[in-house]
Parts: structure tokens; C-alpha cells; sequence
């Protein structure tokens, strides 16, 4: 596609969780579905999928397993969202195999699926080319600095422009210029639509309210690196930024839905 894109990286949905904020992700899902030039990437832990002793958790679910794969089902193939990558977290590798995923059947044909992380280059038709790293969840932890992980990866290993990832229900963004490297970089991580979560009440963590899903906007014609790429928590922005670049890339026309 030419001109500016935008990828919303939708955090964990965990669509069959009674905690799961359905309203929010049916908002966001149709923003991707109505702004031309936007696009959807599963961030991991599509449903719950509880599996050995976790299975007791169940007894304590409005939905039975029959019903996580069937709102997968709608989250994947029915909200109009044009997905163009999927990653199986955690959750969704406790399945036995890929086999036993509902996931699988659900994007043949479609996007990409990998197991846990992906690492790719969008390549844009003017010959400009974006290197992503997005990650269920990268390695080290920080309690004062959420991003420390794809921090981590950003300094000792795979150098990219934007590292992505979810997995702890929490989100923060932070772009900065390498000055050793001189590559200006993104770190983002994804909150998720888990918004009751008995586990982090029982063990004293608050939850945040921002951030569900994060809207990267890829500027091709961008006369700067640090142009090239915009970040945000909040979809609704992340599109209206991204319907205000398309509109100046094609001269200022009204761009078609």
C-alpha cells in the first residue's frame, strides 16, 4: 500500500475471560475496520485456555471452552479487522499442539501466525523499510521501568525500529535515538482488554485503564527517522493521525472509507 500505514497492536484479549472489556475491543475493532490504511496485530493470549490445575479456574468462568473458541472466532474472522500478524502467548501455547489451537483453522488463508514472537521488515513500495520485533513478551523484568525488557533486547540484541510486545497487563511507550548506533528506535507494550482480573486484586496489583491496544503509524515519505514512526495508547488518536497523513500524502483529498 502506498502512503502512511498504521498497525494496532491489540493487547492481550483474553475474549472468554468474564474481565475481558468486549465494549472497548468492538469500539477499536471497528475504528481498524472504518480507517483506510490500518491494520490489526494480535499481540498473544487470544482466550484464557486453562489447562492442568488452572482448569479449576472453569468452575470460577461464565464461559466454557466451547464458547472461547466460538468469541475467538468472531474476534479473528468476524469484526472486519485486516489482521497481518497473529501470536500465540502463553495462554495459547498451552495448547498441546498448534493442531489442538483453534487459532490455526482461523487464519489459514490469513495472516501470519507465529508462536510467540515475530521479527519482519514491512517494506513500503517507495523502498523505505520498517524492522519490527514484536514479542508476546521479552526477557527481564523491572518494577520501575515496564519497558526494561524490550529495552534489553533493544541494547544487547536484534537492532530494529520497534519493539512490541503485551503479556503483563500494563502499558508504556518510550522512543528515544541511539546515540552509539544513531537509529531512533520505539518501545511499546500493550495493556490488553483484561480489565477485571481476580488475580491482580487478590495479589494487590492495580490495574491501569489505558493502552488496551497500541496504534504504531508508519510515515514512508517521513524526511526524518524519528518521522518515520509515531506512537499511541490511545486507538482513536493513533487513527485520526493516521487519516490526517493519508489525507496530506494524497494532496489533501478526502481519502474513501
Amino acid at each position: 500500500m502506498d502512503g502512511p500505514i498504521g498497525i494496532a497492536w491489540m493487547g492481550d484479549p483474553h475474549v472468554d475471560s468474564d474481565g475481558c472489556n468486549w465494549p472497548l475491543l468492538r469500539h477499536h475493532a471497528s475504528i481498524l475496520e472504518k480507517t483506510e490504511g490500518m491494520f490489526g496485530a494480535n499481540i498473544g493470549d487470544t482466550t484464557d485456555n486453562w489447562i492442568g490445575r488452572l482448569q479449576r479456574l472453569y468452575m470460577h468462568s461464565g464461559q466454557s471452552r466451547e464458547t472461547a473458541v466460538q468469541l475467538a472466532e468472531i474476534l479473528i474472522s468476524k469484526l472486519g479487522i485486516d489482521w497481518i500478524l497473529l501470536l500465540r502467548g502463553n495462554h495459547d501455547m498451552w495448547s498441546k499442539s498448534k493442531r489442538d489451537d483453534p487459532l490455526t483453522w482461523m487464519q489459514r488463508g490469513g495472516a501470519p501466525m507465529e508462536d510467540w514472537q515475530a521479527q519482519f521488515k514491512l517494506r513500503f513500495p517507495n523502498g523505505r523499510s520498517a524492522r519490527i520485533w514484536a514479542a508476546h513478551d521479552f526477557p527481564g523484568h523491572s518494577l520501575w521501568n515496564p519497558l526494561h525488557g524490550p529495552q534489553r533486547s533493544a541494547k544487547t540484541r536484534a537492532e530494529a525500529d520497534l519493539y512490541v510486545c503485551g503479556h503483563k497487563h500494563n502499558y508504556a511507550l518510550f522512543s528515544t535515538q541511539d546515540a552509539d548506533r544513531g537509529n531512533v528506535y520505539w518501545l511499546a507494550r500493550a495493556r490488553g482488554y483484561k480489565f477485571i482480573d481476580m488475580h491482580a486484586e487478590v495479589n494487590g496489583y492495580a490495574s491501569q485503564s489505558e493502552g488496551a491496544s497500541i496504534v504504531s503509524v508508519f510515515d514512508p515519505d517521513a524526511t526524518s527517522p524519528a518521522g518515520f514512526i509515531q506512537c499511541f495508547a490511545d486507538v482513536e488518536a493513533g487513527a485520526e493521525f493516521l487519516t490526517f497523513l493519508r489525507r496530506k500524502w494524497n494532496g489533501g483529498r478526502m481519502v474513501a472509507a
